[in-house]
């Protein structure tokens, strides 16, 4: 596993109105969470300043920076929480996808991949962990909540499952040893 998060990162990220990117998901290594220098390039992404006139449902930007090749989509969630911003009904969310540049030719197709099946197997599950990310966050934390947290790190394995074996089909059926 060390080598593939040294390959390749996969991120799902939400944008919240307030507290801007929240990681919900890092694969294969949750703590680039911590680390600044890894997650800058994620932060400062073109792909967040679209403006909402020439935003699509799966709008779609990729940055070369540092030897790597990120490769994103932005898709919508429905809201399932209090908007923070008036009359917004889904969470803007986006999944990308890290390559060392010499790999970018299979950047497009892993990226469709993943986003398809993150769309038809876990968009509803994406607003229960992004709301329990949110709640990772707060000071207090009645049985409720760490109850909606727990259960939002059982979603987050369950997609993390999906996209190692993701990873490993795309990647045995491209690479021959």
């Amino acid at each position: 596993m060390a080598l593939l998060s040294e390959f390749c990162q996969i991120y799902i990220l939400y944008f919240d109105e307030v507290k801007g990117l929240i990681p919900i998901l890092i694969f294969s290594n949750e703590f680039i969470k911590k680390n600044e220098k890894q997650i800058r390039p994620i932060k400062f992404y073109p792909i967040w300043f679209l403006d909402s006139e020439n935003e699509r449902d799966f709008e779609q930007i990729n940055l070369v920076y540092n030897g790597k090749v990120y490769f994103a989509k932005k898709f919508k969630t429905l809201l399932k929480r209090k908007p923070r911003i008036k009359d917004e009904n889904f969470d803007k969310a986006v999944i990308i996808i890290v390559l060392p540049k010499e790999f970018d030719i299979y950047g497009y197709d892993l990226l469709n991949i993943i986003t398809k099946t993150v769309e038809k197997n876990f968009r509803p599950s994406l607003n229960q962990i992004i709301e329990s990310e949110i709640l990772k966050k707060s000071l207090i934390k009645s049985p409720r909540i760490i109850e909606i947290i727990k259960r939002g790190e059982i979603l987050k394995e369950n997609i993390i499952n999906h996209l190692k074996k993701i990873w490993e089909n795309y990647f045995d059926s491209i690479i021959y040893f």
